[in-house]
């Protein structure tokens, strides 16, 4: 999906760079690939019986009912090119490539930290700190608690994980011995 995706993206995010919207082409994004997610509106996009100006109406209207900006004329003609080349099960793949152009632009990483309990504020920044210090990037952090790690954190980021948990020290004191 992610071959057949891309192409698409790269038009976008080219796109979004140009009229200096990236933010609101990434909103959309995200928008509608949580939409197309949805079974029964994916079913609806599918039917063959729906015209095309349909099927984009709808899409219009349920963005609409979510509260979404209106629909720019690249907006609809990227929502048409998508159920022309029936397509729009791509979106979540779109937007997906697209975040990762968008943070790649921005030298921006994300950054996932489980910790054992909720990290107060000031821990939160500083943690975020000695992160993007040591990554050399700005980091866009997303918190998550487990008590089952018993204290410290586990931090994930780029494919790399390093485990700083009580947890994970007990598991390698276990596979020691």
């Amino acid at each position: 999906m992610e071959t057949i995706a891309r192409p698409y993206a790269r038009a976008v995010f080219a796109l979004a760079k140009d009229q200096s919207a990236v933010k609101p082409w990434s909103e959309l994004l995200d928008n509608l690939s949580g939409l197309v997610q949805v079974k029964e509106l994916a079913n609806v996009i599918k039917n063959p019986v729906l015209q095309k100006g349909e099927k984009l109406q709808l899409l219009e209207d349920v963005l609409d009912g979510v509260g979404s900006a209106k629909l720019n004329a690249e907006q609809k003609n990227f929502l048409q090119l998508l159920i022309s080349n029936g397509r729009v099960e791509c979106l979540p793949a779109i937007n997906k490539i697209f975040v990762a152009m968008q943070q790649k632009e921005e030298n921006l990483i994300e950054v996932n930290i489980t910790s054992a309990y909720e990290l107060d504020e000031a821990e939160s920044d500083k943690l975020t700190k000695q992160i993007t210090d040591s990554i050399g990037k700005k980091a866009s952090v997303n918190l998550r608690v487990d008590s089952a790690l018993v204290g410290g954190v586990i931090i994930e980021w780029d494919g790399k994980v390093k485990n700083a948990s009580i947890l994970g020290k007990l598991e390698k004191l276990a596979a020691a011995l």
